[in-house]
């Protein structure tokens, strides 16, 4: 079966098509929206980690998980090691403050310092993964060591993941001991001590480098770049350093930096790994695509023709939250049903109203005149109606423009 479960370290996902991390898209409205179009698991947009441990408010906000999400990722950038695993005690930490959970996930308390007590009060949800960004091909973040400049330097991309992983199984390790400490006390009638309380007497967590493989409760996965550019293709290097670092799971945007968006991804590259890493992982660690995925006819031949897990849909989710229920159905029956214009500007609104929960009315509005031009396209008349798309400025606007044009 082309749509299947899909493990990736110690969570199992119901299906597997993804939303991939969208640099501005990929906020918690739009993936509220995805979800209720049959995504299976999304990803955060790309978050600092330095902005993280600097302790930026942004950054809890780009983190936050969609109301109607069960499960998803936030993914990280960064080319740093050591701030790459305080990143993600950080997200860790500030996890077990929101949901109050030390004997699962750990504290600032439990595997953190000052500083990330500090963060932790900022209060976002639990990942189920954490999912380090080695693709992105923008200038202003390869210049720092990051995005798909850790694809062109595997030995750093190795060191950055297992800094990750070991960041993620110590806070698993220190939750669990002072979880087993406090049930131990309180079954005695002792005083139960707190995070808090342990952090100051420095209780830390030690972990031997056997524990770290199956310690986290929160995988590490890598997405990587075919290359650099076409004289410096080192998808397989890059992928066997993180896999070699504890990586759960790879995804494999076939471009290189140089190519950016332009061209066609290499799907060829995608089935390539794909059989080296179940030969060398044994198939515990699955693969996925990325890249020239428009159609649920396009994610099917994807499917196929690689072997890859699962398939992540970026630019091919913009104004068509949809197409992953399209995906399935066609997966599983053959055939899918075009969706109606006015239930894609439906969805579209309900994507505005959290956005304006999140950033407020005004910002809102202007960030979704590219989003809504994308849910126009298709529309009879659509340029007249992206003409005023451009200028809407509140949720009136946008409704009343929709129903002048009948598309609602």
């Amino acid at each position: 079966m082309l749509y299947h479960p899909v493990t990736i370290g110690g969570v199992v996902l119901p299906g597997n098509l993804f939303l991939a991390p969208v640099a501005g898209y990929s906020d918690r409205a739009f993936r509220s929206v995805c979800r209720e179009g049959g995504a299976d698991f999304a990803y955060t947009e790309m978050v600092s980690s330095e902005a993280l441990v600097r302790g930026s408010d942004k950054t809890a906000l780009l983190m936050a998980r969609a109301p109607n999400e069960t499960q998803y990722a936030i993914q990280l950038f960064g080319g740093e090691p050591a701030v790459m695993a305080a990143a993600v005690r950080l997200i860790l930490n500030g996890a077990s403050a929101e949901r109050g959970d030390a004997g699962t996930f750990g504290s600032a308390d439990a595997c953190g310092d000052a500083a990330e007590r500090s963060f932790s009060a900022r209060r976002f949800d639990v990942p189920e993964v954490i999912d380090i960004n080695a693709g992105c091909p923008v200038p202003k973040i390869t210049k720092t060591g990051a995005g798909s400049a850790l694809t062109r330097d595997p030995d750093r991309l190795y060191k950055i993941t297992e800094a990750a992983v070991r960041a993620s199984a110590e806070c698993a390790v220190a939750a669990k001991n002072i979880a087993a400490d406090n049930a131990a006390a309180a079954k005695n009638g002792d005083e139960v001590k707190s995070l808090d309380a342990e952090a100051k007497n420095g209780a830390e967590a030690k972990i031997s480098d056997a524990e770290v493989t199956i310690a986290g409760p929160v995988p590490i996965t890598v997405k990587i770049r075919a290359g650099w550019d076409a004289d410096h293709i080192t998808w397989k290097e890059a992928a066997c350093a993180a896999i070699e670092a504890g990586a759960s799971a790879i995804t494999l945007h076939g471009r290189t930096r140089a190519q950016g968006y332009e061209g066609a991804a290499d799907w060829d590259a995608l089935a390539e790994l794909t059989a080296l890493v179940a030969g060398e992982t044994g198939g515990k660690v699955p693969v996925f695509g990325s890249g020239d995925v428009f159609s649920p006819e396009a994610a099917a031949r994807m499917l196929e023709q690689t072997g890859c897990a699962g398939v992540m849909f970026a630019r091919g989710a913009m104004g068509n939250p949809f197409i992953f229920i399209q995906t399935r159905r066609l997966l599983q029956t053959g055939s899918y049903e075009e969706i109606p214009v006015s239930v894609r500007m439906e969805a579209g609104l309900r994507e505005l109203r959290c956005l304006i929960e999140d950033a407020g009315e005004e910002s809102a509005c202007r960030q979704m005149r590219k989003r809504f031009c994308a849910y126009s396209k298709g529309v009879a008349g659509g340029a007249a109606l992206r003409a005023g798309i451009v200028t809407a400025e509140t949720e009136r606007d946008y409704v009343a423009l929709f129903r002048a044009a009948g598309v609602l």
